[in-house]
């Protein structure tokens, strides 16, 4: 007997947003199943080669030169070459495969560039899709960054990317903790029969 298949919830927001802590919580919101990838699981199966530091990574990914912004604070990007590219949208298939077998699919994703969000369009076409913009000011984005060590600049540098302009859902990590954050979001999701803001501009496009 075929499955119906299962819904995705989308969780993007720039780095340091709060969007592992607060998909871990709303994974737990749920009576049905719902898995839980990031993009950090499919980046454990990348050569390292290819990767941040490596000798490859004009072809996988890489840290893009840090500079400054006009009030003199770090901005730093990570961009990706051919076969980068190849991984992600791999990846994107693979979270749209998952649904279309009839899983429900929280995804934990930091879009690397402006191209990256019509590809998850594609990949998930036809699927019931949420979209949850999660955020907090980027003061506090800062301050999380430095202390967790993270790269400088990484929570501003992909911070107008990850800005969504259509969502069916935001959420600020700073004015409520990850359980608040997916008890609202979960509240919302119960409350609309099928994702609205990504699947209409799915078709618009």
């Amino acid at each position: 007997m075929s499955e119906s298949p299962g819904r995705v919830v989308m969780l993007v927001g720039t780095s340091s947003a709060g969007k592992t802590t607060t998909a871990a919580a709303l994974q737990g919101c749920f009576d049905e199943h719902h898995l839980l990838v990031g993009f950090d699981v499919f980046m454990r199966m990348v050569d390292p080669r290819w990767a941040g530091h490596g000798p490859y990574t004009l072809q996988g990914f890489r840290y893009d030169p840090s500079t400054v912004d006009n009030s003199g604070e770090a901005i730093s990007t990570i961009s990706c070459g051919p076969v980068g590219k190849r991984i992600l949208n791999g990846t994107h298939c693979a979270v749209a495969a998952l649904a279309r077998s009839g899983n429900n699919v929280i995804v934990d994703e930091m879009l690397l560039d402006d191209t990256v969000l019509a590809d998850w369009q594609t990949a998930l076409d036809g699927l019931c899709v949420y979209v949850v913009q999660v955020q907090a000011p980027v003061e506090v984005l800062v301050a999380r960054e430095r202390q967790r060590k993270q790269r400088a600049g990484l929570a501003r540098g992909h911070l107008p990317m990850n800005s969504l302009a259509s969502y069916d859902v935001a959420v600020d990590t700073f004015l409520k903790t990850p359980a608040e954050c997916a008890a609202v979001i979960a509240t919302a999701l119960a409350a609309s029969a099928a994702g609205g803001a990504w699947k209409a501009r799915a078709h618009d496009r």
